[in-house]
């Protein structure tokens, strides 16, 4: 969940659209350390 990765990522996390199948990205400083998709299950 968005918490979760909250609590994992001690850099800045960007959230693009929304909820249901949100895209992230993990930043450091300005460099891009992930990018993943994130869905919301049931």
């Amino acid at each position: 969940s968005l918490d979760e990765l909250n609590q994992l990522s001690k850099g800045k996390m960007v959230k693009i659209e929304d909820f249901v199948q949100s895209q992230v990205m993990l930043k450091s400083g300005n460099e891009l350390v992930a990018t993943g998709q994130l869905f919301k299950v049931d």
